[in-house]
């Protein structure tokens, strides 16, 4: 699995499943750097030992933002995305 997902609430909650569950690669990405690392840890502590864990600060109601998070996610699952799944608000 090839995914992008949030930092917090039910983005949060797929990426830990994901990543505890095999060799997924998954990105992460929430408006908050400092709440973004502070998930990043904690899923990095839960994920499986194959499992890649990438992330990057972004505000979806940014355009500009939303755009180099999807670039950023391109680059990371090496233009193989098998899921992106958007959940705001």
């Amino acid at each position: 699995m090839a995914g992008s997902l949030a930092s917090k609430g039910l983005g949060f909650a797929l990426a830990r499943e994901f990543l505890a569950g095999g060799p997924a690669r998954v990105v992460v990405y929430g408006r908050d750097e400092a709440r973004l690392e502070a998930a990043m840890a904690s899923l990095h502590m839960a994920k499986h030992p194959d499992a890649r864990l990438f992330g990057m600060p972004c505000d979806v109601s940014e355009p500009t933002q939303v755009a180099a998070f999807a670039r950023f996610s391109e680059d990371s699952l090496d233009r193989n995305v098998h899921f992106w799944i958007n959940n705001a608000g």
